[in-house]
């Protein structure tokens, strides 16, 4: 950031070198959005970086309307559908924040001073703008047609990806050189506010077969972070073994198949199936950081068990006294359960438990036995008649009784 956001009261607010905005009309409202945009998309206004900011001391006035005009202009980038990168001047007015920018720049935040140290410690890095994952988050809905019913169909989702910046390396890093006066010369006020430092990227543009080159103000990109050959094979073979990953935070219990490993805008990605919400989930890899734990099996042990070295032939009841004792043998230990259920109407589903308990209820004078606990995949109690129980296998994952 390259100033101050503070502003005297009544003023117009201040928007600081590297928020991310929009025009009012864009849907999203914030950054940490999750809409997913319908109808005609074409018209959706993009995310913007703001490189440059000028306040207007001289009060003025609409003369259609006599309303006092903005006092704050604000110049801001963002990267076409024209695939190239476009800067346009707005008034404050049009526009809502939706990230602010409180930090200092990648340079900045850097221990390199000289110029030479910059040099060595950025140039050749990967960098994009640092909408790149807002717009590679934003999704869109339409309506497929059966093509044998035209009046019925279904909604997909997709990405919206028309303004997806592209990912660059840095050739050059200097000053911003400002011609312009940054001070009101009556009031001695700053009155624009600029970039620190840009930086000169280059990139491939596909659309001209060209390589382009263009300077762009440091708060507006961010870095990308190497990921090593090394930490890819890793995981290449990880999955060509077909091995297990044990994931903990502190706050996150996991447990993965890792079944892919996918690149996209810079970032390389996992993807995996989770065991604890038995869905398919992404994780992104962050070199010089340990994916997790190497498990061979993603199970302890699995139940009903119909091994038996004396003969004894399974029987419903030692299914079971079977499935009773798994429970409590993983209720003592904190462990994940997860159980392969068929409800009452015969519809199959998998589902992992924590914090479970089983309680005896009775029912048309007989006594039925249920499991209740939290389901990870409705993230809500759940209760399971344990007669139902199709499968039950102890997971290589504790739960967290705190959380």
């Amino acid at each position: 950031m390259s100033e101050p956001t503070n502003t005297q009261p009544g003023s117009t607010p201040h928007i600081a070198i590297g928020s991310i905005v929009s025009l009012k009309t864009h849907p999203y409202p914030d950054a940490e959005s999750d809409v997913i945009v319908g109808g005609d998309t074409t018209h959706i206004s993009p995310f913007m970086i703001v490189v440059e900011t000028q306040k207007n001391f001289k009060t003025t006035y609409d003369e259609h309307t006599g309303v006092k005009q903005d006092e704050l202009s604000v110049k801001c980038l963002f990267f076409s559908t024209k695939d190239q990168f476009e800067e346009v001047w707005l008034s404050s007015k049009l526009l809502k924040t939706i990230k602010s920018n409180d930090s200092q720049d990648f340079i900045e935040r850097s221990v390199a001073r000289s110029l030479p140290e910059i040099y060595q410690a950025f140039i050749s890095k990967q960098v994009s703008l640092t909408t790149l994952n807002l717009e590679l988050g934003k999704r869109k809905s339409y309506m497929r047609s059966d093509e044998n019913n035209l009046t019925s169909g279904r909604t997909r989702v997709e990405g919206l990806l028309t303004y997806l910046s592209p990912v660059m390396q840095i050739v050059e890093i200097k000053r911003y050189d400002h011609k312009d006066p940054l001070y009101d010369s009556r009031r001695g006020e700053q009155k624009r506010f600029v970039p620190k430092w840009v930086v000169r990227c280059k990139w491939f543009n596909s659309e001209s077969s060209k390589f382009h080159e263009k300077f762009i103000a440091a708060d507006a990109l961010q870095l990308i972070p190497e990921i090593k050959p090394d930490a890819i094979k890793f995981v290449r073979n990880l999955i060509g073994q077909g091995k297990y990953i044990s994931l903990n935070d502190g706050q996150v219990t996991r447990v993965i198949a890792p079944k892919a490993i996918f690149y996209r805008s810079g970032y390389f990605h996992v993807s995996a199936f989770d065991y604890i919400l038995n869905s398919i989930i992404d994780i992104q890899l962050i070199d010089n950081e340990p994916i997790g734990l190497t498990l061979d099996s993603y199970f302890s042990e699995s139940y009903p068990d119909f091994n038996f070295d004396d003969g004894t032939v399974s029987t419903p009841a030692i299914r079971h006294e079977q499935m009773i004792s798994a429970i409590e043998e993983a209720r003592k230990s904190n462990s994940f359960i997860r159980i392969k259920y068929i409800n009452i109407n015969e519809n199959v589903s998998s589902r992992t438990l924590d914090s479970f308990k089983v309680v005896k209820i009775s029912e048309d004078e007989k006594i039925v036995e249920y499991l209740i606990g939290h389901c990870n995949l409705r993230n809500a109690e759940r209760t399971f008649r344990i007669d139902r129980i199709q499968k039950l296998e102890i997971l290589n994952a504790k739960f967290n009784l705190s959380i």
